[in-house]
C-alpha cells in the first residue's frame, strides 16, 4: 500500500528551519563584511592623519631653513643675500685723547637694488651696505663721532653715516667704549677699501691738544 506521508523536505517545519538557517548565516556575513569596512575606514583615517602630520611638520621645517637675514638700517629692514666679514686689526694711536680701533669690517650685499633716503645726500640705489666695528681707549674726557664721519670707497662713492647709531660722543677719561657704523654701498662688488674721516675733541675746550681730524684708510684683504 502506498503511502500518502509527505517527504521531511516538503514539511513546513523544514521549511522553516532552512529559512531561519539562511537568514542566520547571510546576518552572520554581512556584520562581518561591515566589521571590515569599519576596520578599513578607521585605518585610512589613521593613515590620512599621519601623513598630514608629516606634511606640517616638513612644511614647517622647510620654513625655518629658508629663513631669510634681514639687516635693519634706520629701522628699516633690508633683505640680505651675502655676507664678507674682514679682520684688519686697525689701530691710531695719533691722538693724545686715546686710541680708535677697527677690529671687524663686514660687507653685506643684499638680495635686490633698494632705494635709500640719506639724510645727508637725498635718494639713490644701493646694493649693499658696509659695516664698521670701532674699538674707542681714552686717555682724557673727550668727544669723538664716528657715527657722523664721511667714508670714501675705493670706486669713488662717498657717503656720511646716517643710520641711528650714537653709542660714541662723549666719553669720559679711562673708558673704552665700542660699536659699528653701517654705511650703504651702491656699487658693491668694486669696493676694496675705505677712507675714514672723522673729528674728535676734548671735553675742556681750552686744551686744543686733545682737538684731531681722524683720516686714515683701510684695505679690505
Amino acid at each position: 500500500m502506498k503511502s500518502n506521508k509527505k517527504p521531511f523536505y516538503k514539511q513546513w517545519w523544514a521549511v522553516t528551519i532552512a529559512f531561519i538557517f539562511v537568514f542566520f548565516v547571510g546576518y552572520i556575513f554581512g556584520s562581518a563584511a561591515s566589521s571590515s569596512d569599519d576596520s578599513n575606514d578607521e585605518a585610512s583615517v589613521a593613515s590620512s592623519s599621519k601623513s598630514s602630520s608629516k606634511s606640517t611638520t616638513d612644511d614647517k621645517s622647510s620654513g625655518k631653513n629658508n629663513a631669510k637675514k634681514t639687516l635693519t638700517v634706520s629701522y628699516k629692514n633690508y633683505e640680505i643675500s651675502s655676507e664678507k666679514t674682514f679682520k684688519p686689526n686697525y689701530t691710531n694711536n695719533s691722538w693724545a685723547g686715546g686710541s680708535v680701533s677697527v677690529d671687524s669690517i663686514t660687507l653685506y650685499k643684499t638680495a635686490k637694488a633698494y632705494n635709500y633716503d640719506s639724510a645727508n645726500d637725498g635718494k639713490f640705489t644701493i646694493q649693499g651696505f658696509m659695516q664698521i666695528h670701532y674699538v674707542i681707549k681714552t686717555k682724557a674726557d673727550v668727544s669723538v663721532y664716528p657715527t657722523q664721519g664721511t667714508y670714501i670707497y675705493s670706486n669713488g662713492e662717498q657717503h656720511g653715516a646716517d643710520s641711528t647709531e650714537s653709542w660714541d660722543g662723549d666719553i669720559s677719561k679711562n673708558v673704552t667704549k665700542q660699536g659699528t657704523v653701517t654705511v650703504p654701498v651702491e656699487k658693491i662688488s668694486s669696493v676694496n677699501s675705505v677712507r675714514v674721516k672723522f673729528d674728535a675733541s676734548g671735553q675742556d675746550f681750552s686744551d686744543d691738544s686733545l682737538d684731531h681730524d681722524f683720516d686714515f684708510t683701510i684695505t679690505l684683504s
